[in-house]
Parts: structure tokens; C-alpha cells; sequence
């Protein structure tokens, strides 16, 4: 039996990723975008330094946006930094006490803003294995030579797991921590689903620290662009990812994918999406990158939506 719990996620509104804007200093544009798009439910990226944030939370009641999710780091904690902040920058799974001690400082900051704004979640990456990554290069490999790609595929994952042991550890000490506040606040965290390989967690190292701790104040989000990687590559299909963790289910990044090139708008490219109109009860965020605009993200919203009258995106006509 799951213990406690942030609450239950209806979803009766398909919210919106601020990483769609280009300029990530252009609040008004921002939110004037979000609403000329027609949506009233937002996720707060971890674009924002202080400042903006600050102009973010005074904004809001001006455009009736409601802040559903908040992405870790927000406010970035690094008011200086040189190019766009990085949500990776500090790892809650580094074997490094120091810095792992600052992820979690951090990570305590972004729990406040989203108990501020009365978001529901926080959405957390939980750092990388210190092995070189080889995600793109067997992605490129296996429309090539398909028997050798799969052998390396075997062959990396075979290191990766082996390495990620003592991250992992790492990152369950992190979790006991945010934990105790994430409840004192009332606020969900969620371990989100990962683009590389070699980044934590991979499927049974979530399975794992979700059923430790088992509380719903723990969560697991489902980025469907970044799990469509592993169904590329054929270590697991959405349906079997979700299914396993359905438990722990939270919520969903939306996104399209061309092959593995993702963050783009539905129906730009071949992801099938019907299975969502199961999860209504789940968080449902559109993640696209720009450059994007207001109608584009319109049209998305207008596509999600008819997944859930009828049940079928593929036979609709995509506009641009």
C-alpha cells in the first residue's frame, strides 16, 4: 500500500511547456503566446533565473494561467550563468557528496516555487552514469549493420547497468531527503524518463527506487519522446514501460518524434498517440522546442484533444 499522496491529477485541460519560447527572457511574450494558443494550464521550465521567475509569478494572474508543474531547476540557481541553464548542471545522483548535497539544495528551491503557485508536481532528471555516451551513434548504426548494432547495443547497456549502481545509491539518499519536504509541502516529485543511455533511470533502476519507497509523493513521468528512443532502439515499447510503472504513474511530456529527433509538434512525426486517451486521470504537459508558434501550438491542442472523442490521431488531417 502507497502511503500519503499529493492529491489526485485530473486532467481535463492539456497544459503547456514554457520551453516552446525562443527568447526565455521575454515573459510577456511568453505568456501572451500561451494564451493567444488557448491554453490556461502551464508547466514552468528550468529556463528561469530568479528575476524571471519572479516576473513569471507576477504575470500569471494577468493571462489566468494556472501552473500545473514545475520542471527542476526553477528558478536556476546560478544568476550569472554564461549560456542557457541546464537542468543536469547539478546531479542528485553524483557520488560526489558536495554536489549531490547542492542538487538537493536546489532541488528544495524549485519544491517552494511549486508550493508558491500550487503546482501539483516537480519534475526531476536524476543525472547520468560516467560513461560515454552512445545513443546517437547506434541510432545511426542500426539502419546500417542491424547484427552488429545489436551487439553493442548489448554490449554498452551491459557496462551502463554495471556503472549505475553507485549513482543510483546516490540518487535514493537524494530522494529520502527531498522527500521528507516534498510531503511537508504537499508536493509530488516525479523521476522522469530519460533521452540517453546513458542516463539514470533506465526502466528496472526506476521500477526499483519507486517500489523502495513506494509513497505517492514519488512519482514516475513518462516523456514519450524520450521512451520512444528505447522503442526505436527495441529495448522496450511505450506500452510496456507504462504498464510496469502504472502504479507510479504521474504524468506524460508530449511530444513528436521524427525517428529519434524529438520535441516536435503532434503529427510532425510518427508517434502514435491514441493510447493516451487511457490516462485522463494523468498530468498531460506539450514539450516542444522551438521554433514554434501560438497557432502551431493551437493545432497540437486541437489534435490532443481528438484523441480523447474518438480515439484516433493517425486518420486526421495534420495541418501546419
Amino acid at each position: 500500500m502507497r502511503n500519503g499522496g499529493g492529491g489526485e491529477y485530473l486532467s481535463s485541460q492539456l497544459a503547456l511547456s514554457t520551453s516552446w519560447v525562443e527568447d526565455k527572457q521575454d515573459i510577456p511574450g511568453l505568456l501572451e503566446g500561451t494564451q493567444e494558443a488557448g491554453y490556461t494550464h502551464i508547466e514552468l521550465g528550468f529556463q528561469f533565473r530568479d528575476k524571471e521567475l519572479k516576473e513569471v509569478k507576477s504575470q500569471l494572474p494577468k493571462y489566468s494561467l494556472e501552473v500545473v508543474t514545475v520542471h527542476n531547476f526553477c528558478p536556476f540557481p546560478i544568476s550569472d550563468f554564461s549560456y542557457f541553464p541546464n537542468p543536469d548542471y547539478f546531479s542528485l545522483s553524483s557520488p560526489d557528496e558536495d554536489e549531490r548535497k547542492l542538487a538537493v539544495k536546489y532541488t528544495l528551491g524549485t519544491l517552494e516555487t511549486a508550493y508558491e503557485l500550487s503546482a501539483k508536481v516537480v519534475i526531476l532528471h536524476a543525472g547520468k552514469v560516467d560513461i560515454e555516451d552512445e545513443t546517437l551513434k547506434l541510432w545511426e548504426q542500426s539502419s546500417r549493420n542491424f547484427q552488429k548494432f545489436k551487439t553493442d547495443l548489448s554490449r554498452f547497456m551491459s557496462i551502463r547497468n554495471q556503472k549505475a549502481k553507485r549513482f543510483i545509491d546516490s540518487l535514493k539518499f537524494s530522494i529520502e531527503e527531498l522527500l521528507k519536504w516534498a510531503q511537508k509541502l504537499n508536493v509530488t516529485i516525479a523521476l522522469e524518463s530519460r533521452y540517453y543511455l546513458n542516463e539514470i533511470p533506465e526502466l528496472e533502476e526506476m521500477i526499483d527506487i519507486l517500489s523502495v519507497f513506494d509513497t505517492s509523493f514519488l512519482g514516475y513521468w513518462h516523456d514519450i519522446g524520450h521512451v520512444n528512443v528505447r522503442e526505436k532502439l527495441g529495448l522496450y515499447t511505450q506500452m510496456e514501460a507504462i504498464t510496469k510503472l502504472e502504479k507510479y504513474l504521474t504524468g506524460f511530456h508530449i511530444h513528436d518524434a521524427q525517428g529519434i529527433d524529438d520535441h516536435k509538434l503532434l503529427g510532425k512525426g510518427d508517434i502514435n498517440f491514441d493510447f493516451l486517451g487511457n490516462y485522463r486521470d494523468k498530468i498531460q504537459v506539450l514539450e516542444i522546442h522551438p521554433p514554434v508558434n501560438p497557432q502551431q501550438l493551437r493545432t497540437s491542442r486541437e489534435l490532443w484533444e481528438r484523441i480523447f472523442y474518438s480515439g484516433k490521431l493517425r486518420e486526421m488531417d495534420i495541418k501546419s
